[in-house]
């Protein structure tokens, strides 16, 4: 498809907030469930019962419903909502939503009207209740039909998240969720810093329906792959050190795919980088790509998959490394070297 027409609504770029964070979490989901790591992170034979229960009971409800957790993920869903709610909104971390009005669903579907009209005559009206009073009625049903039909709610269409940080340190934790008033024991080993910082944003150390063993595997292995990235941006720099920013999610919902949002996010981001300063303008349509020429005045990086690697080498990015992480491919990638 093309870039939005002059008719379509506007795509708005925004920062997100904590109250977005379930749509985001949803719009994850279904933009990645189709790939490998998602279904390995949470294969269906550790699905919890309350992840089938709601499953089973949310099947014909709205899919763009964050409480729908795209259909049977609602083991991924929570988790997605506690890791995001703690590191979305971390010093140096930048998350821009694209995001369309658009006309909200029709509550009052025909069926629940035709319904509530059964229900009316088996009350039976008085019998001086005249023709034009029942048809004035109806017309007023329609009216209210009419205006809800007409209500537009924010759909987000896609979002990206990009960490500011040195190239060779972790993203800082988040300062939004503190440890338990209680006494607790300093961690002091690698492991043990990685055991109470899982159990600071799951909540335990063995969330429902997460495959650990993989959990771990594709972190290990996507390192090796950040690893390529990180070597990239730091070779011939004085010191060893070199501010980078990082993409680390770019996420579009499958149904708004094909409409540049993704060139959008990236052209936001790079701006971003170039000039420290965000910048959200209302787009329509997406600009013209940047120059891809011209260096950023902070190095950009990321783990690309096969199907987002053209977007990235259209807007400037050189690819630098490629590793597999659990068999399947992602490349490193960096901006502005």
């Amino acid at each position: 498809m093309s870039s939005p027409s002059s008719s379509s609504p506007a795509i708005r770029l925004r920062p997100a907030t904590k109250a977005d964070v379930p749509r985001l979490a949803t719009v994850v989901i279904r933009a990645f469930r189709p790939g490998p790591w998602s279904a390995l992170r949470f294969p269906p034979h550790l699905r919890s019962s309350s992840s089938s229960s709601a499953s089973s009971s949310e099947t014909t409800q709205n899919p763009s419903d964050p409480k729908n957790a795209s259909d049977d993920y609602t083991d991924e869903f929570n988790w997605r909502v506690r890791v995001f709610s703690a590191d979305l909104f971390a010093p140096g971390v930048r998350s821009i939503l694209a995001v369309q009005s658009q006309p909200r669903r029709s509550r009052i579907s025909s069926s629940s009207t035709a319904a509530a009209a059964a229900a009316a005559a088996a009350v039976s009206p008085s019998a001086d209740t005249t023709k034009d009073e029942k048809e004035g009625e109806g017309d007023e049903e329609e009216e209210e039909e009419e205006e809800e039909e007409e209500e537009e709610e924010e759909v987000i269409l896609g979002w990206a998240n990009w960490i500011d940080q040195p190239a060779h340190h972790p993203c800082p934790p988040s300062s939004s969720f503190s440890a338990p008033q209680q006494q607790q024991i300093q961690p002091t080993t690698a492991s043990e810093q990685e055991t109470a910082e899982r159990l600071r944003i799951w909540g335990s150390l063995n969330p429902p329906g997460l495959d650990i063993a993989a959990y771990e595997q594709i972190a290990k292995e996507g390192k090796a792959v950040e690893a390529m990235a990180k070597k990239a941006l730091l070779e011939g720099v004085e010191g060893g050190s070199q501010e980078a920013i990082e993409l680390r999610y770019l996420a579009i919902d499958p149904a708004h795919r094909r409409k540049g949002i993704g060139r959008l996010l990236v052209q936001d981001g790079l701006a971003w980088a170039a000039t420290a300063t965000p910048t959200l303008p209302q787009l329509e349509p997406p600009p013209s790509p940047p120059s891809t020429t011209t260096p950023t005045s902070k190095k950009v990086w990321l783990r690309s998959t096969p199907e987002g690697r053209s977007l990235y080498r259209s807007l400037g990015f050189k690819e630098v490394g490629c590793g597999l992480v659990m068999g399947y491919e992602q490349f490193a990638m960096v901006h502005g070297v």
